[in-house]
């Protein structure tokens, strides 16, 4: 692949924090604690982060999320 066909396929941090919906700061603490895969590009290193693997995180946190809730409906049904 082509660089400039793989950048095409990044995001930028701005990006990914509109898209999911959480501050800058959430992404780089993603990204620092190895939750979120970035790439450091360019000399100022700034990361950018696959488009493929941003969608896979949002799916992967959905089913998390969707299953702790349905776990949390059975517990409080119990007397």
């Amino acid at each position: 692949m082509r660089q400039d066909a793989l950048l095409d396929t990044m995001l930028t941090i701005r990006q990914v924090a509109d898209f999911l919906h959480v501050s800058i700061s959430t992404v780089r603490r993603w990204s620092d604690t190895g939750v979120l895969r970035s790439y450091r590009i360019g000399p100022r290193g700034d990361r950018r982060y696959r488009r493929e693997e941003v969608f896979r995180f949002l799916e992967e946190s959905t089913k998390d999320s969707v299953g702790r809730r349905s776990e949390n409906s059975q517990n409080s049904n119990v007397v």
